[in-house]
C-alpha cells in the first residue's frame, strides 16, 4: 500500500477513535506523526508513522494521560497492508476497550489514573523479565568465559611443565 493511502487511512482511524472516546469528562486528541529520514537537504523520505489518541481529564497532568497507539513502519514510499491491517484490529480492540470501561466508570478520572498505572505495572513487569533473562544470559556467558579461561590456563601450565621436562 502506498505511503499517501495508509497515512489517510490512520488519519481516518484516529478521528473515528476520537469520536469513540468522546465521553463526557475525558479529553480525547489525536495525532499522527511521521519519522522521516532525510534523503538531502532538500529531501526526506518517511520511515515510519505513529498515530497516537491522548486521553486526559480536567486536572490531570501529563504523567497521567493515557495513550492508545498504533504504528506503521514505511519502506520505499510503501507501507506493508496486512501488517497495518493487524496494528489496526489491535488499535480498534485497545479503543473498544478503553471506550467501555471508562463509560461504565463513574468516576472517569480515578479510572483513567488506573488505567494509566495498570499499563505502567504491565511495563514494569515486562522490563523486570527482560533485565532477569539477560542478568541470566550475562551470568551463563561469564560462567563460559571463566571456563575457558581456565582451559587455556591449565593447557598453557601443562605446556610449561612439558617443555621443561624436554
Amino acid at each position: 500500500m502506498k505511503f499517501i493511502e495508509a497515512k489517510a487511512k490512520l488519519e481516518e482511524l484516529l478521528g473515528k477513535a476520537k469520536d469513540s472516546l468522546a465521553i463526557d469528562g475525558i479529553i480525547a486528541s489525536v495525532e499522527l506523526d511521521i519519522t522521516e529520514n532525510p534523503i538531502s537537504d532538500e529531501e526526506s523520505e518517511p520511515i515510519m508513522m505513529l498515530g497516537s489518541v491522548a486521553l486526559t481529564a480536567e486536572g490531570l497532568g501529563e504523567e497521567d494521560t493515557y495513550y492508545i497507539s498504533v504504528e506503521a513502519r514505511v519502506e520505499a514510499g510503501e507501507v506493508d497492508g496486512e501488517a497495518l491491517e493487524d496494528a489496526i484490529a489491535k488499535f480498534n480492540v485497545r479503543v473498544s476497550a478503553a471506550a467501555a470501561r471508562l463509560t461504565a466508570a463513574e468516576d472517569k478520572t480515578a479510572t483513567l489514573v488506573l488505567m494509566g498505572k495498570e499499563i505502567d505495572d504491565e511495563l514494569q513487569r515486562i522490563y523486570d523479565e527482560e533485565s532477569a533473562r539477560s542478568e541470566k544470559l550475562i551470568k551463563r556467558d561469564l560462567m563460559r568465559a571463566i571456563i575457558g579461561s581456565a582451559a587455556v590456563l591449565v593447557f598453557v601450565i601443562a605446556a610449561f611443565v612439558i617443555s621443561a621436562f624436554i
